[in-house]
């Protein structure tokens, strides 16, 4: 089938150019029936490997059906399916468009299938590397994570394009794994700042070199914000003596404008760019109490050394999140749960835009890098987190991100705490 023929029946005219790419590619290599992982037992038995519950379950079949009846749409999903396995070039499963003019309540639940068509591919990789039930279990749990948000805001299961394209690569491609409250993924740091140990345990980072920040230490365009007049840029040196460069303060996750010598045979590297970390990520599952996280990161630098022995080890726990703004710390408890988890790192500044609390708290749908403050009118007030951000949002505040690091060598998870001496 051609491809603009199936797009004029499924009613995305208009979208071709992210859709046709590979489409041919695609279509030479779908099967002349069902494709396997579209049949009903297939489909249940991916269902089951990500927990989902019979509700969901039973829709996802309904959708499975409709999608092996209907031409134009299996042709679409088969090319779907190759997009997300990796098979086929062109832009990414990510950029594709709602299918809301053709599945209507259904058009999520398209993705969904999208996703679950890689489960046994995945399921044949955990079997490879010895993966434990239970983190299998609690890794791939997440797609029925992301289908309640998506129930909760249409009122119907599903999956948003970006969310199955991009996020769930990592889970069916077997980069990530839930341990406990947290879940995490073995890759290189970037070359965004050097950190460097005393022998007295004091830690510093140094900022990368190139980077443009502005006066108050943020990057340049951080939350939206760009600014023109004393922006500087960051320089890195080395020479055989010492090191100089721009400190960044571990608490505000700013960076110092004035450099800073550390003398070489006093400090050593701790955290370079290229390095191989663990990247924390952390879902939507309930509560993140200190015990919860440190059980977690215990279990991360045991268990990739165990399945993943071709992967270095890992020289630290690194995070990118809106929990890490500084400014939480100024609204909320030190006892609070975001409190006590943010006080673990050595907070960076990061790329960022200004809500990515708000998006993630209240679960709105603002375009990334909106520079628009979206409506917060009727949202709930009823913890002292949303009441912080509502008051801050209503004051004309932004939100960051910011990144931060632990130290493998630094753990048990807290040991380390680097806003003192750093």
């Amino acid at each position: 089938m051609n491809v603009y023929e199936a797009l004029q029946r499924l009613r995305l005219d208009g979208h071709g150019a992210v859709i046709e790419p590979g489409w041919e590619k695609s279509l030479r290599r779908r099967p002349s029936g069902t494709p396997e992982w579209l049949e009903s037992r297939a489909l249940q038995q991916a269902c089951d490997y990500c927990r989902m519950p019979p509700e969901a379950a039973r829709e996802v079949q309904r959708a499975g059906r409709r999608a092996a009846q209907d031409e134009a749409l299996g042709a679409l999903l088969w090319h779907a399916h190759c997009k997300f396995s990796g098979s086929t070039g062109g832009p990414g499963l990510s950029q594709w468009p709602a299918l809301d003019a053709a599945l209507g309540q259904e058009a999520g639940l398209f993705y969904v299938l999208v996703v679950l068509s890689e489960c046994r591919r995945a399921s044949e990789f955990h079997r490879a590397r010895a993966i434990p039930e239970d983190v299998r279990s609690d890794t791939m749990s997440d797609v029925v994570v992301h289908m309640e948000r998506y129930r909760r805001h249409t009122g119907a299961y599903g999956l948003p394009a970006l969310t199955a394209g991009g996020w769930f690569t990592n889970h069916f491609r077997g980069r990530l794994y839930r341990l406990g409250r947290l879940q995490f993924m073995h890759r290189t740091f970037a070359p965004q700042l050097t950190a460097f140990r005393r022998g007295d345990g004091c830690v510093r980072a140094l900022a990368a070199a190139g980077t443009l920040f502005r006066r108050d230490g943020q990057r340049n365009g951080a939350a939206g914000i760009t600014e023109t007049e004393g922006t500087w840029t960051s320089t890195f040196e080395v020479d055989p003596a010492c090191v100089r460069g721009h400190r960044i303060d571990p608490v505000r996750a700013r960076a110092e404008r004035d450099t800073i010598p550390l003398n070489r045979a006093e400090w050593r590297p701790a955290l370079c760019g290229g390095d191989p970390v663990l990247d924390i990520h952390i879902p939507a599952i309930g509560p993140m109490t200190p015990e919860a996280c440190e059980e977690s990161a215990a279990r991360a630098v045991e268990f990739f050394p165990r399945h993943f022995p071709d992967c270095a080890p890992a020289r630290a726990l690194v995070c990118n999140t809106w929990m890490l703004d500084p400014q939480l710390t100024a609204w909320l408890p030190e006892s609070s749960n975001i409190a006590q988890f943010q006080r673990r790192f050595y907070l960076h500044p990061v790329e960022t835009d200004a809500w990515a609390a708000l998006r993630f708290v209240f679960e709105l749908d603002v375009p990334y890098g909106s520079t628009k403050a979206p409506d917060t009118d009727g949202l709930p007030r009823k913890t002292s987190l949303e009441r912080a951000l509502l008051d801050h949002a209503a004051g004309g505040g932004r939100f960051y991100k910011a990144g931060g690091f632990i130290l493998t060598e630094d753990l048990p998870w807290g040991r380390s705490l680097y806003g003192q001496g750093g």
